[in-house]
């Protein structure tokens, strides 16, 4: 997944799956800033708004200081 990179070593992943024909989409960030390792994530059934995530991502990494 083509992501910004954030904090001190970021890596960011896109899944999907189908259970019982129903798909799932879900994505994740982990990111290390300074000693602090977190993982951030959204999930839908709808196809994850990337800006959205960012958004939340940008919040987070803000409250780490």
């Amino acid at each position: 997944m083509s992501f910004p990179h954030y904090g001190d070593a970021s890596e960011t992943f896109a899944m999907n799956f189908t259970v019982q024909g129903t798909t799932a989409y879900k994505d994740l960030l982990i990111v290390r800033k300074g000693s602090i390792v977190m993982g951030i994530d959204e999930g839908n059934l709808a196809p994850v708004n990337v800006c959205q995530f960012q958004g939340f991502v940008k919040q987070a990494i803000k409250k780490v200081g």
